[in-house]
């Protein structure tokens, strides 16, 4: 299930990635938030006030957290770019790709998508 607007509960704290991939059965109406164990995928979608978040801590809360799958959307002269990273066995994400103009990846599931034009 893919969802806005919604948390990932980290303890002490709940951020809110622009997009995230949950278990189905874990969505309900009141769903606020969910546990890491749940999520399979954040994409944070960076922005010039949110790069060192995006770049450094959420990544890192989130690979602490065990989340498998985690991507950054950046805006590089006016095309969407996407960052994946795969959860390392030993903590810590790796890079496991760049994309432009498509999106086909394997993890956390198979995901075939064409970006579209900027617009922010």
């Amino acid at each position: 299930m893919i969802a806005t607007e919604q948390g990932v509960d980290l303890g002490p704290t709940v951020p809110e990635p622009d997009v995230l991939a949950v278990t189905r059965t874990a969505v309900s109406a009141e769903s606020l938030s969910f546990p890491p164990e749940v999520v399979h995928l954040v994409i944070e979608v960076m922005s010039p006030r949110t790069k060192t978040r995006d770049r450094v801590l959420r990544p890192a809360q989130y690979a602490e957290a065990g989340i498998k799958c985690f991507w950054r959307v950046e805006n590089e002269a006016d095309a969407i770019v996407v960052y994946t990273f795969e959860l390392l066995p030993e903590g810590g994400y790796a890079p496991t790709g760049i994309f432009r103009n498509r999106v086909k990846v394997d993890r956390p599931f198979p995901i075939d998508i064409e970006l579209p034009d900027v617009t922010w």
